[in-house]
């Protein structure tokens, strides 16, 4: 017996050494100077790379000057030409490898927010991999542009000259699901004001209302289906609907319309006797919504709390309007196509109530302009049966591609497919807007592709664009 322990012991010490010797070998084999990584190996190995330490240098970006900072000194680092302007654009610039000088050059844009580095982690890194790991290539150049709320400041300030007059330009964004198109959607912020009158409280008890750490994203790409203002609207309305006596003292949420609302807060007055009930709708209210997000959005807060008695309230004229505009005023997709893109959608991003004013703040996004034209006059309505009024703020134009484009689409969704091994990629009009207008695409030779990056998908992305820049006659 003894014997057999000895005999699989050693049998045991040879299985081992032989895997040894042999993850071994293919370390020797991978460093020698035979063995060369292949590019997905490369683009898997430093896109991890480059987002670590991206990830790990947000905490010193407090602007966006901190952050074109890091962007350019990263590029210098990494022996690339970088450089910014007096308006934080970061320009990467890349002359033509031999094989490629006379290539028709590629534009790459993308944006950048300090106070929400998180939505642009992927265009980024995708970029950043595309920087650094094209050996081969056309002429091309990166531009990283200044944002806020959603819309595209810095590219209005940028100088032409940095613009190609003929090239092949991709614009990126991120989303939760990757995706190309040609036709891109117009905006308009609008807003809807009107006053509030005020009273006495006739109630003795306060309950302050809240829902914070909602994610935020860009108001055209929502990233969860959780507004909440138009949530703590739905209370207000419930308890109309259900007969419970209610003043509204206040109530405020979100930044700008260009982005969805991370939190949203409001105050209450209630009779004494009703406090039980109350709680207890309180209570319903935040055990369904955890039911239905909780697990998808840990992080959200959503609670009630008695608090002091405010010095005064909503006349319940006030009150009332406001209940039906957040009621009745659309957030959200508006309208999807056939085939399940979405060509109309809207946010409502911010509320303020104070001084006798009360605003509401609002985007529209579409791809088609029935649809725009439909959504304002609905906007328009809501308003005027509340007292209120609705005006225009901003506007930004569509962009409707030609068949070149399409063309230039087609290419690069045959390259990501290739690259990645017949992954699918979707393609379709989007109601995303991007500034049209700055990249002056009615001047020169212009193909462009409006490219949404998700956060699985970067590394392909990258893979396919260094792909794309190595041009046609380039055997892999």
């Amino acid at each position: 017996m003894k014997n057999k322990k000895i005999k699989y012991t050693l049998i045991g010490v040879l299985i081992v050494a032989l895997i040894g010797a042999i993850a071994f070998g293919i370390f020797l084999l991978r460093n020698s100077k035979g063995y060369e990584p292949t590019l997905e190996e490369i683009v898997a190995e430093k896109s991890k790379a480059y987002e670590t330490d991206l990830m790990d240098s947000l905490s010193s970006m407090e602007t966006n000057e901190d952050v074109a900072e890091y962007l350019v000194n990263w590029g210098k680092n990494k022996s690339i030409k970088a450089f910014k302007d007096a308006s934080n654009n970061v320009i990467f610039d890349f002359r033509g490898t031999k094989e490629h000088k006379e290539d028709k050059p590629t534009l790459f844009v993308t944006g950048f927010n300090c106070k929400n580095m998180e939505l642009y982690n992927e265009p980024i890194v995708t970029m950043m991999t595309v920087a650094k790991n094209s050996s081969i290539h056309g002429k091309f150049r990166i531009i990283f542009s200044p944002e806020l709320n959603g819309y595209n400041i810095g590219l209005k300030n940028l100088d032409k000259k940095y613009i190609y007059k003929d090239c092949d330009i991709f614009y990126l964004n991120q989303s939760g699901v990757s995706k190309l198109s040609n036709r891109t959607g117009e905006y308009r912020d609008i807003e809807v004001a009107g006053r509030v009158v005020y009273k006495e409280p006739g109630y003795d008890t306060a309950y302050k209302v809240s829902l914070k750490n909602v994610p935020v994203n860009f108001a055209y790409d929502k990233a969860s289906d959780v507004n909440p203002i138009k949530t703590l609207g739905s209370i207000l309305a419930n308890f109309e609907s259900n007969s419970i006596l209610f003043e509204l003292a206040n109530i405020s949420g979100g930044i700008s319309s260009g982005m969805t609302p991370k939190s949203s807060t409001m105050t209450l007055v209630i009779n004494e006797d009703d406090e039980e009930k109350v709680e207890g709708k309180f209570q319903s209210y935040i055990e369904k919504f955890l039911d239905k997000y909780g697990e998808d959005y840990p992080e959200i807060e959503y609670t009630y709390e008695k608090v002091d008695m405010p010095k005064r309230v909503l006349s319940r004229h006030s009150a009332e309007h406001i209940v039906s505009l957040l009621y009745t005023a659309h957030s959200g997709t508006y309208y999807k196509d056939d085939e399940g893109n979405v060509v109309a959608l809207t946010n409502i991003g911010k509320i303020r109530e104070s001084d006798g004013k009360l605003m509401i703040g609002v985007s529209l996004f579409s791809s088609d302009p029935i649809y725009m034209e439909e959504m304002v006059e609905s906007y328009k309505v809501i308003a005027g049966l509340s007292g209120a009024k609705c005006k225009q703020l901003t506007k930004g134009s569509s962009y409707i591609g030609d068949r070149k484009n399409m063309e230039l689409l087609e290419s690069f969704r045959t390259k990501y497919m290739d690259y990645t091994g017949g992954r699918e990629l979707g393609t379709g009009s989007t109601a995303n807007y991007f500034p049209v207008d700055t990249l002056e695409l009615d001047k020169g030779n212009k193909n462009l592709v409006y490219s949404v990056i998700s956060k699985k998908a970067k590394e392909y992305f990258a893979g396919a664009f260094i792909t794309h820049l190595m041009g046609e006659d380039v055997e892999e």
